[in-house]
């Protein structure tokens, strides 16, 4: 098998802030702060006492994804219908608006339901034969958004998020581009 350069190209990011609705063009990147992706498996250590600080026996507990983008331009409304979704779901407004201590988990694992919180990413790239990724289950996560360079430059828009695996444990659906 040969070692070869992968190299996707330009990468369009595409939005579904309603579970029912399709995806639309939201975003693009640079090739200064490319789009990431990481999974971390959630496992929990097990103890006895006769073995020391050794574990005994390891318990997976699932999986986490977790995304990390930022967009040198984007669309300023989608934007705000993703934060509208995961923050306000029928409220109107977009920042801030959740009740504190109100749990929401039901909401975003339950899937083809409108109630759910989670926004749909796709990332396109723009070179044939190379791999696109759609992932349908996101959130934010305790480090949520920012916008910086503000000045006499491009402003960027920074965020991270969650991602839920479907019923079938997967974390998002590739694509080969034609």
């Amino acid at each position: 098998m040969a070692l070869d350069f992968h190299i996707p190209g330009p990468v369009l990011i595409s939005a579904r802030h309603d579970p029912a609705g399709s995806l639309v063009s939201f975003a693009r990147t640079d090739n200064a702060d490319l789009v990431s992706f990481a999974v971390r498996d959630i496992v929990r250590e097990v103890y006895r006492n006769d073995l020391g600080d050794v574990p005994a026996e390891l318990i997976f507990a699932g999986s986490r994804g977790i995304l990390a983008v930022t967009a040198v331009s984007w669309d300023e409304t989608i934007w705000n219908n993703i934060l509208h979704r995961y923050r306000a779901a029928a409220s109107g407004t977009t920042e801030g608006a959740y009740t504190p201590g109100t749990a929401i988990g039901a909401r975003m694992i339950t899937s083809g339901t409108t109630n759910r919180r989670t926004f749909g990413l796709k990332f396109t790239t723009s070179q044939s034969g190379q791999k696109s990724y759609e992932f349908p289950r996101c959130y934010f996560t305790d480090e949520g958004h920012r916008q910086f360079e503000i000045g006499a430059r491009e402003k960027r828009l920074a965020f991270a998020c969650h991602v839920i695996p479907d019923e079938n444990g997967l974390f998002y659906t590739p694509t080969t581009n034609a």
